[in-house]
């Protein structure tokens, strides 16, 4: 029964070939597509989650319409951090953290190694990230 089944099979996609590949295609792209969007998802929600204090972490963005143009950035003001710990009791703890491109460079030392790779930060970052 099974052989007469897949032969009934391989007659019909003979037969109509343009619209089995069509149909094939169809399906084909759906299925990629299903599983692109999973996999960002699953990307999205994964964020961060390896900190133990995953649910007490937040990000404060910038967020600002100047000119016309609307800009999104996470990098804030420095002052940020602090006036909203002291305008809001229900913060705990407020840290900051910059990228190398931040660094300091002083002309005047001459032997001044500049390093890749890493994040300057704040000791209560450690605290609050739960490391």
């Amino acid at each position: 029964m099974l052989k007469n089944n897949l032969l009934l099979a391989f007659r019909t996609l003979k037969t109509n070939g343009g619209y089995t590949l069509l149909n094939l295609a169809g399906l084909s792209i759906g299925l990629v597509s299903c599983l692109l969007i999973v996999l960002y998802i699953s990307h999205e929600l994964s964020f961060d989650g390896f900190h133990s204090k995953k649910e007490r972490i937040f990000r404060v963005n910038y967020d600002i319409l100047m000119g016309g143009t609307q800009t999104l950035s996470p990098s804030v003001p420095v002052f940020v951090a602090p006036q909203l710990k002291n305008q809001f009791p229900e913060i705990e703890d407020a840290t900051r953290f910059s990228g190398e491109w931040r660094l300091p460079h002083h002309p005047a030392r001459r032997n001044h190694v500049r390093r890749t790779g890493f994040l300057l930060c704040r000791p209560q970052f450690f605290q609050s990230a739960g490391f």
